[in-house]
């Protein structure tokens, strides 16, 4: 594929289970872009595109800092296609990690600040969104090492949290990504709906992922979601004793089953982890 629509195909730079990413050229404004293609979906099946064009013309209205901007969306040959700007080449925070990871406190509160900042900007707004979900490779990074630019990308999962929009998504359906999904998205019927608490302990399992260097639950899809429903997390200090006891309670308390237990809101949380920064000197 060399072109869809208005847009030259120059390279893949990301692919997952809700598309592919290209980085793109649009050619009517000349503008490099990255272009998330959905394929394999029936575009005369209504309720899908327009849960699509729903959430695309959300995203397009968004203004953050630490948010990808939305340029275009469409369909052509069949597929659905979403133009975004281009961070940073594609580079995410899931290849930092795998280069990195385990990263001092000091080297994460720059990564995990904005992006909780981004959170909170979604959370409160009227009606709340959530994005649902919340993983590394959906946090872009652009700069340099020592000055990154931290932007979350990808909203082909935020739903606008009301009964109208709630229509639009397939009952049973799995949204999210398993090793970072909260309780209530592997079991609603005993943990409740969907809420920007649901983003919070996202952040704290990325949270967890940056400072120990493993997720809380690995393992095959049946028992992350088991897991992340009913068992208790490995103790932060079992896998990086040198965490201490401060941040250890931060993180298992962001990884609390109950939604209500957790820390109110993204930018809560990281003010946890500044707190324990700021007692260390």
């Amino acid at each position: 594929m060399k072109k869809l629509d208005k847009y030259e195909i120059l390279e893949e730079i990301g692919r997952g289970g809700f598309g592919t990413v290209y980085r793109a050229r649009d050619t009517e404004l000349g503008r490099v872009v990255a272009l998330k293609i959905i394929r394999n979906v029936p575009t005369d099946e209504a309720a899908f595109v327009k849960r699509f064009q729903q959430e695309a013309r959300t995203a397009a209205g968004l203004n953050h800092p630490n948010i990808a901007p939305v340029y275009d969306f469409g369909d052509a040959d069949g597929a659905l296609y979403l133009a975004m700007a281009l961070i940073g080449e594609g580079r995410t925070l899931r290849d930092l990690l795998a280069e990195h990871a385990p990263l001092p406190l000091e080297q994460a509160l720059p990564i995990l600040s904005p992006l909780a900042d981004a959170l909170d900007y979604l959370h409160r707004r009227e009606p709340p969104l959530t994005h649902r979900d919340i993983k590394p490779a959906n946090v872009l990074l652009g700069g340099a090492e020592d000055n990154l630019w931290v932007v979350l990308a990808d909203f082909g999962l935020v739903r606008l949290q009301d009964a109208t929009s709630a229509k639009l998504t397939k009952s049973g359906a799995i949204l999210g990504t398993p090793a970072y999904m909260a309780p209530e998205q592997a079991d609603s019927k005993r943990w409740g709906d969907v809420t920007p608490l649901t983003d919070v302990y996202a952040l704290g399992v990325i949270a967890y992922e940056t400072l120990t260097g493993r997720v809380p639950f690995g393992g095959e899809l049946p028992a992350v979601l088991h897991a992340h429903a009913y068992d208790l997390p490995p103790a932060p200090l079992e896998i990086a004793p040198h965490l201490g006891d401060d941040l250890n309670d931060v993180l298992l308390r962001a990884l609390t089953k109950p939604p209500s237990e957790r820390y109110p809101s993204a930018g809560a949380l990281v003010a946890a982890l500044r707190e324990v920064t700021d007692a260390r000197g």
